[in-house]
């Protein structure tokens, strides 16, 4: 099976059409993500980032549905309330910048959608709003910083995934300036994209030699690849595992990890 964006895109407004027999009170709905772009797939992988409104109550904040192996449903979940006061969003870099998409609608009740969308288009892209949106990721890079240097976490697993997540958020704010908030599979490189386009490639090394890969040789990655893999399917085995963390997402992370080193290896 070849996948196309148009493919893709069926297979969202499929589940829409799903969604709407199976939950009543669907008020919305609308893609995001990796979809929007035009080379959507790593690996031969991707997945649809979908947003549901409900009118009332969502039943879940998020859930992973497999479509096939190589493609996965992410599925999020909100109600109406949740979209007010509509401005906010114009400085909010997680829902806002989604909505700043052409043709990314599925499902409106009543224009609902199309309004909240022009709302927040709207001086999207003005000076302040975007100064406030990079703030929304450097307060938060701070506040993990001085609380490991002011209470360390005791665990060492509770101490990493504080230090990842504030380098994040710090990356965040830098790139945030010129486009939306830095995927999971794409991580470095857009952030390098972004660090060329601002002028300022040298932050990657510094970043680089926070994440601690500034020896790395290729041979690394092939068994930590598998460990992943591994630790992944032992995760996902457990009750209560975050949903973008489930064995529907195995192939999404594993193929995009395998394809980034075959890239890494190619003499250039």
């Amino acid at each position: 099976m070849r996948i196309t964006k148009n493919l893709l895109h069926k297979f969202a407004s499929e589940t829409v059409k799903q969604r709407k027999r199976s939950e009543p009170d669907l008020h919305a709905a609308y893609i995001m993500g990796s979809i929007l772009s035009d080379q959507p797939l790593l690996g031969g992988t991707t997945d649809i980032d979908l947003m549901l409104v409900h009118r009332y109550l969502a039943p879940t904040p998020r859930e992973t549905v497999a479509i096939t192996p190589e493609i996965s449903l992410d599925i999020f979940h909100k109600t109406r309330e949740d979209y007010e006061p509509v401005r906010q969003f114009r400085q909010d870099p997680w829902i806002g910048y989604p909505l700043t998409y052409n043709h990314i609608l599925l499902f409106d009740t009543d224009h609902w959608l199309e309004y909240i969308q022009s709302s927040i288009t709207a001086e999207f892209h003005r000076e302040d709003n975007v100064v406030a949106r990079v703030n929304v990721f450097l307060s938060a890079a701070r506040d993990h910083w001085r609380t490991m240097m002011t209470a360390p976490p005791q665990e060492h697993l509770d101490w990493l995934d504080q230090f990842l997540h504030a380098l994040e958020m710090g990356a965040n704010a830098i790139s945030g300036l010129i486009g939306p908030p830095l995927t999971e599979r794409r991580f470095m490189m857009t952030f390098t994209q972004r660090l060329d386009n601002l002028g300022i490639p040298d932050v990657r090394t510094g970043f680089c030699g926070l994440l601690g890969c500034k020896n790395l040789s290729n041979e690394h990655y092939a068994p930590w690849i598998n460990s992943f893999e591994q630790d992944l399917i032992h995760l996902a085995e457990k009750p209560n595992h975050p949903p973008h963390l489930s064995i529907p997402r195995l192939g999404y992370y594993v193929q995009a990890f395998r394809h980034w080193q075959i890239v890494m290896i190619l003499p250039y």
